[in-house]
């Protein structure tokens, strides 16, 4: 904070300037003049936060010198001194809106008190200006972002802002990812500053947009701007992605479209953090489905479960065009099957993996990497490895669990199941039914059930090849117990429940 003191009297002014602590004021520079004129020179050229003047001094009088001042700087602090107990000297005061008037002989406590008054007044002055300041930059940045933007409004807006643009300017937009907030529009109009570079910033959805004029001339600016946002306090977990070109402002909103796609790249890349526009990653088609390879594996060869999975992750590490929800609904559906395969394991067993579908589901989507995604779904496939390992001493009942899940799209008999575990169907049922609370064929139309909903959801198959690969010889026999156990038909399911659209 600056502070100018303009006093005519040698003795007073130097008495002043080493009378008061400015460093506990937070005072970090004071000027001084010894006549209004000088004062007002001073004044124009340095831009003080208070000016402490004097009211009476010859070739320019306090209060002339600040009306002067305040037609060039509107948001300065003025606080006057004088021996004089005229009320014209008040008047005068008053006319220039000063914060306080302090009497000579100067009592340094009384005048301590009014600067730290001053103070106060400067902090909300910037305060205020800085809120404001906010709400017009974000105001403009969503203008900007808007898919059928008001080209009135918003050029009225960019305008005001006084941002340029024209043949000789590049228009970008940014989008800047951070795990720290603190002073993050500083550090955004920081580098921006140093470079020249005219910026206009927004917080969209936990991110931060900033609308960048960079001059044709001189694109390298661009990459050394975004260099500089990458380096400032706090931005060690930072990403940023840089949208395409644009010529005219109301086209910032296609830069801000492909800004969005590069930074979702973070997903797949999370040791990266710079994203440029060019061209697109590929992506894997909607009906990418390899759970049925995967449950081939844990079935026959469970070893190569985990490298299989790794290296699937990798492949889609490949395709960060992917939508990233999709790819997080691949993962939520492998712990659903490795859920199905652990169906009696005990909850105490597998520590911090939740066992209710739903907050498997909120645990997955939280994720912010794929690296995150790919070791917790291998964190599963390891519990699941110990949990089958004992499965030579796995009760009756969760062996034959087990069977039916592994089995279910066959043909599936009471006796085939008995015999499986060489125990009478009497017998087999009696204690299935009194260590689940349900008979063993409920268990089947569950499992049944729960396989159809998820090829509902994820697939384009149509119904009779969904009824045939659930286990149902009979299409129609499918859909009366599909909607006996789930309360709507599988056309219903599929239309309020799909994860996928319908290929055009």
């Amino acid at each position: 904070m600056k502070l100018l003191l303009v006093e005519d009297e040698p003795y007073t002014r130097e008495g002043i300037l080493s009378a008061v602590d400015w460093d506990a004021l937070e005072i970090t520079k004071v000027l001084a003049a010894e006549d209004g004129q000088r004062g007002l020179e001073i004044a124009l050229q340095c831009a003080p936060d208070i000016v402490l003047a004097d009211m009476r001094m010859p070739k320019m009088d306090g209060a002339d010198m600040a009306k002067s001042i305040k037609e060039v700087l509107p948001g300065c602090v003025f606080i006057f001194m004088s021996g004089y107990s005229d009320i014209g000297y008040y008047k005068s005061a008053l006319q220039v809106s000063a914060l306080d008037y302090v009497s000579k002989p100067l009592d340094i406590d009384e005048l301590v008190k009014a600067l730290q008054k001053g103070i106060g007044q400067v902090k909300a002055n910037r305060e205020k200006e800085e809120y404001l300041s906010t709400s017009r930059s974000d105001g403009l940045a969503v203008a900007l972002i808007a898919d059928r933007p008001d080209t009135e409004r918003l050029m009225q807006l960019w305008n005001d802002w006084a941002m340029p643009w024209g043949e000789k300017y590049a228009l970008h937009t940014l989008i800047l990812k951070r795990e720290r907030a603190d002073g993050v529009r500083r550090h955004i109009n920081q580098p921006a500053g140093t470079l020249g570079i005219e910026v206009c910033v927004g917080e969209v959805m936990a991110s931060y947009v900033i609308h960048a004029a960079i001059p044709r001339k001189n694109t390298a600016l661009l990459h050394r701007f975004a260099r500089g946002l990458l380096s400032q306090p706090g931005s060690d977990r930072a990403y940023l992605a840089i949208g395409d070109a644009v010529s005219h402002p109301t086209q910032l909103h296609k830069s801000y479209e492909s800004a969005c796609g590069l930074i979702k790249l973070s997903f797949y890349h999370p040791q990266k953090r710079l994203f440029v526009y060019g061209d697109p990653a590929p992506s894997l088609a909607n009906g990418y489905d390899q759970i049925d390879e995967f449950n081939q594996l844990l079935l026959r060869t469970p070893e190569k479960a985990r490298m299989w999975t790794e290296n699937q992750f990798e492949k889609i590490r490949q395709h960060a065009g992917t939508p990233i929800e999709l790819v997080k609904y691949w993962g939520y559906r492998m712990c659903t099957e490795l859920y199905f395969q652990m169906d009696r394991i005990k909850k105490s067993d597998i520590g911090s993996i939740p066992i209710d579908e739903k907050e498997l589901w909120n645990k997955i989507s939280a994720f912010g990497t794929l690296d995150e995604l790919k070791d917790f779904v291998l964190e599963v496939i390891d519990k699941l490895d110990t949990f089958c390992r004992s499965g030579a001493d796995l009760p009756v009942v969760q062996k034959v669990q087990r069977y039916i899940y592994n089995n279910f799209s066959a043909p599936l008999t009471l006796e085939a199941i008995s015999d499986r575990v060489n125990i009478s169907v009497t017998h087999l049922c009696s204690i299935f039914k009194e260590a689940t609370g349900q008979t063993i064929n409920q268990y089947i139309l569950d499992v049944r059930m729960h396989r159809a909903k998820l090829m509902l959801e994820s697939t384009h198959m149509h119904i009779h090849e969904i009824a045939r690969a659930a286990g149902y010889s009979s299409s129609s026999y499918f859909i009366k117990a599909f909607r006996k156990s789930v309360g709507v038909t599988p056309q219903e399911y599929r239309k309020e429940c799909r994860v996928y659209e319908e290929e055009a």
